[in-house]
């Protein structure tokens, strides 16, 4: 094993992140790039009741935090925290680009 894969299973491990989860977070990570960096949450991914509670499990783990716009509260958006950040990049997903004054 790589240490950056025994880094992320380590970081697995300690959060106790469910497969759910994890897939949600990939799938919002990916989505970042067609937001600006915040993905609306129900836009391209998520929306569902699991995915409800995935996005609940992940702000509880402390990966992202979710806002509203005060005009605009036809969706979640989704900021990624620094926490966020280092778990997509244990993960090859470079989230560096995303300014942390967004949200």
């Amino acid at each position: 094993m790589t240490t950056t894969t025994t880094t992320l299973i380590e970081m697995e491990r300690a959060m106790q992140i469910t497969p759910g989860s994890k897939e949600l977070f990939v799938d919002l990570a990916y989505d970042a790039g067609n937001w600006g960096g915040t993905p609306c949450f129900g836009g391209n991914v998520g929306g569902d009741h699991a995915s409800n509670g995935h996005l609940t499990h992940l702000k509880k783990l402390e990966l992202v935090t979710t806002w509203v716009d005060d005009d605009d509260k036809t969706c979640s958006w989704v900021s990624f925290t620094d926490k966020g950040k280092a778990y997509a990049a244990a993960m090859d997903i470079d989230l560096s680009w995303i300014d942390d004054e967004i949200g």
